[in-house]
């Protein structure tokens, strides 16, 4: 039971195993931030991926598209 809650979205459905979802670790594969390995905060409705990064001792919370993270 645990093992499948755990692969549910935000609203209760079951996700696809190749689909984010927040709280997974996932590796930015392009862009300014490219390498960094961060968890997902959560996706909005527009399918925008936000993260919390450690820069320069802070968190910031930024905006990433699908294509431009990977699951970790």
């Amino acid at each position: 039971m645990v093992g499948l809650m755990a692969r549910c979205g935000e609203t209760g459905q079951l996700l696809q195993p190749d689909e984010l979802a927040a709280g997974d670790e996932v590796r930015i594969a392009e862009g300014p931030f490219a390498d960094f390995t961060t968890t997902i905060e959560k996706i909005d409705s527009s399918k925008r991926i936000w993260v919390l990064l450690d820069l320069l001792g802070r968190q910031t919370r930024v905006a990433l598209s699908e294509r431009e993270v990977q699951r970790a």
